[in-house]
């Protein structure tokens, strides 16, 4: 490998007689790009526990580049995007080093041995996604600096399943703005910024669930309920309670209001006094009273 290089992946297929990559090699690839950044960025919270956030700029320093494929086989060179690499509070190049603690934890599996005490468990379901977006007959390896080729296949998989947390059902509050529905799945996604939620609603839930899709550039939704959280994102199953806020106002379920209660709850609120103080015929001289004039 070149000193350049911070890994490099080979795929195979059987009675292969050309290079290059097809679509599902290219996800697996961006599969990869985001298991690394997951490892980087728990691996620096571990280091950095009273740091709430990650330095500015740190996912996009983990992203990598793809060198062009080798002639005689689809071997992937990955390197480094950026010709430097910023210090960020410390001096440990968080890249390089998650690369190599995915091939640790990758050979660990493999060898049915203890998988490194530094692994995020949090970061191992996505881990064991590896090699999933591929033909089942395709071989998939990756090799770090100063290491062998690890296979990444379902024996790997396997290896892995033992150590994968089980997921965390618990109460949670979402809110954001709803970007996607399906209606005949009844789920939706409720997106905060970067974090997504994905919410299973009810036939008592779809007409809120589509007002806020329809008006999503104006209007957010709060949802209280019960669900799980995943590695990126979170999937909420049960809903108790769902809030549409519009230009700060709330509207809850069975509080959406039309024009004519807006009108009624208006007239309602002016005093019986100022009423009767309005001339009796001003319906009929508006034009009088308004202007000064008459028909």
């Amino acid at each position: 490998m070149n000193q350049n290089e911070l890994a490099r992946v080979r795929f195979s297929w059987p009675d292969s007689i050309s290079p290059g990559l097809d679509a599902r090699a290219m996800d697996e690839l961006v599969h990869l790009q985001k298991v690394i950044t997951l490892l980087a960025s728990e691996v620096w919270k571990a280091a950095n526990p009273n740091r709430q956030r990650l330095p500015k700029g740190f996912k996009e320093l983990m992203l990598f580049s793809v060198r062009a494929i080798e002639p005689g086989g689809a071997v992937v060179p990955i390197a480094r995007r950026h010709n430097g690499h910023p210090r960020l509070l410390n001096s440990v190049d968080r890249l390089s080093e998650s690369f190599g603690l995915l091939h640790e934890t990758l050979s660990a599996a493999n060898e049915r041995r203890p998988l490194p005490s530094n692994i995020p468990h949090t970061v191992l379901p996505e881990i064991a996604k590896l090699g999933t977006h591929l033909s089942a007959d395709t071989a998939f390896h990756l090799q770090t600096l100063g290491q062998q080729y690890v296979a990444v296949s379902s024996d790997t998989r396997k290896g892995l399943t033992g150590h994968l947390p089980a997921p965390s059902r618990q109460t949670m509050a979402v809110s954001g703005n709803v970007l996607e529905v399906d209606v005949r799945q009844r789920r939706c996604q409720i997106w905060d910024g970067d974090s997504k939620t994905v919410m299973e609603f009810g036939d008592e839930h779809e007409a809120q669930i589509l007002a806020a899709l329809n008006d999503h550039e104006a209007t957010t939704i709060s949802v209280e309920g019960e669900g799980v959280f995943d590695t990126d994102d979170r999937h909420l199953s049960k809903v108790g309670r769902i809030t549409l806020n519009k230009n700060g106002a709330q509207r809850t379920k069975g509080e959406s209001q039309d024009i004519h209660n807006t009108l009624e709850e208006i007239v309602n609120s002016v005093p019986d006094d100022a009423w009767e103080s309005f001339p009796p015929d001003l319906s009929a001289r508006h034009d009088h009273y308004i202007y000064g004039v008459d028909e």
